[in-house]
């Protein structure tokens, strides 16, 4: 049977860390392995975050959505704004950033911004970027395998 959780709140970083623990504990419900978890979390944060400060780039009153779906053989998250959209030449390299390298002797390296499509890669089997009714989505999935 499939399941789903749709969250809405005020785009806030407060929000959006409430969001992130929300659909951690739906993740527990799930056949996929506990040690992803803090990872999935961690990626909604990030997309979270990243709704905050750049498609809101931090004006107040502004909301945002998210969604969990689960089946046998997959989990997709889904957080949506109808703030700015992600630039087209970042979405056509979405699925291919990696996590920067840090390099322990140049702290010019250790930028804490930047990392988060990244870290959704590592994580996640799918992420999809679309436009859809005047908001942006960006769907993240994990495959049951």
């Amino acid at each position: 049977m499939d399941r789903e959780l749709k969250l809405e709140g005020q785009a806030t970083y407060e929000t959006v860390a409430l969001i992130g623990k929300a659909i951690s504990g739906m993740y527990h419900l799930t056949v996929l392995p506990a040690v992803d978890l803090d990872m999935v979390e961690l990626a909604v944060v990030e997309i979270g975050n990243n709704t905050v400060e750049h498609a809101y780039q931090g004006e107040q009153n502004k909301t945002i959505w998210a969604s969990f779906k689960y089946s046998k053989s997959s989990v997709s998250i889904t957080v949506s704004d109808n703030g700015s959209r992600i630039p087209d030449h970042l979405v056509a390299g979405l699925d291919s950033v990696e996590i920067p390298e840090m390099d322990p002797d140049d702290p010019d390296t250790w930028n804490t911004s930047g990392r988060g499509f990244g870290i959704i890669n590592q994580v996640m089997d799918e992420i999809v970027y679309f436009q859809d009714n005047g908001k942006n989505h960006f769907r993240m999935i994990k495959h049951v395998k």
